[in-house]
């Protein structure tokens, strides 16, 4: 990841393992601890599955909710959403970005992640 607030900020390279964890301490080899991922994970966990790059959509607003999604990988009527939630950074370089999210359920149980530029609506993931 890079060091920014944008949401798909990230570059790819090559994986290098280190030759050894770092130690454990300060407790017994059977705890669980939640910054090794050990323990058990309750109720339902979803996992989003950003799109690179996030795919252009139509989106249909009543009241400024969206109720509509039409793109090439899905289409529907939204019937439940959340948002917007709202980025904005980089205001120091010559093209700040900003946008809003939102997560929306289709009417087949879909749900999926939605972002607006100010101009162009996205699909920008799809929840596993």
């Amino acid at each position: 990841l890079l060091d920014s607030h944008r949401p798909d900020a990230m570059r790819l390279a090559p994986l290098r393992l280190a030759s050894s964890l770092p130690p454990r301490e300060g407790r017994g080899a059977g705890e669980p601890s939640h910054l090794w991922g050990e323990g058990r994970v309750r109720g339902p966990v979803l996992a989003l599955c950003r799109l690179r790059p996030p795919h252009p959509a139509k989106v249909t607003l009543i009241a400024g909710r969206p109720v509509h999604l039409r793109s090439d990988l899905l289409a529907g009527s939204i019937v439940a959403s959340a948002g917007p939630w709202r980025a904005s950074g980089e205001w120091w370089l010559e093209r700040p970005f900003f946008q809003d999210e939102w997560d929306v359920e289709l009417e087949g149980g879909t749900l999926c992640r939605l972002s607006h530029d100010g101009s162009t609506w996205f699909l920008a993931g799809i929840y596993d």
